[in-house]
């Protein structure tokens, strides 16, 4: 082989190398960023989760002038008791597939409570609801 068929089939090997480096590189930022914007979405989702509890415990406690006294640790439980005094459903078909874990703790005076749900994100992340803030917190 004459040298520059040599040095052309080197050059060629080597920007096929850099090209296939360059592509490794780029699936692996792309894949990074994407995973991210997943976990930004379910702590969302979690945080969305959360809040229509709140709302749905407000109705209740309005109607009953109290929370439901039993501690829960499962969102269709909780679902079930959340019924206006006709019994419909304040809140309709949760999406448990939301999160991960989810608990309701009444507190002992029945004048409040606390729901901490983990979402389904890479970190488990805890968002926190009770009727003293406005807004859902995740922490």
């Amino acid at each position: 082989m004459s040298s520059s068929t040599q040095q052309l089939t080197r050059s060629r090997t080597v920007q096929i190398w850099a090209g296939a480096v360059a592509v490794v590189v780029l699936m692996v930022l792309v894949s990074g960023h994407l995973l991210t914007l997943r976990d930004r979405t379910l702590v969302a989702a979690a945080v969305r989760g959360a809040d229509q509890f709140r709302l749905a415990l407000a109705a209740y406690e309005l109607d009953y002038g109290t929370f439901p006294a039993d501690s829960l640790d499962c969102s269709d439980a909780l679902l079930d008791e959340l019924r206006d005094p006709a019994g419909r459903a304040y809140l309709r078909g949760g999406d448990s597939l939301e999160f991960i874990t989810f608990s309701y703790t009444p507190d002992e005076d029945g004048q409040g409570y606390t729901i901490v749900i983990h979402a389904r994100d890479r970190n488990s992340t805890p968002v926190e609801a009770n009727p003293y803030k406005t807004m859902v917190r995740a922490s």
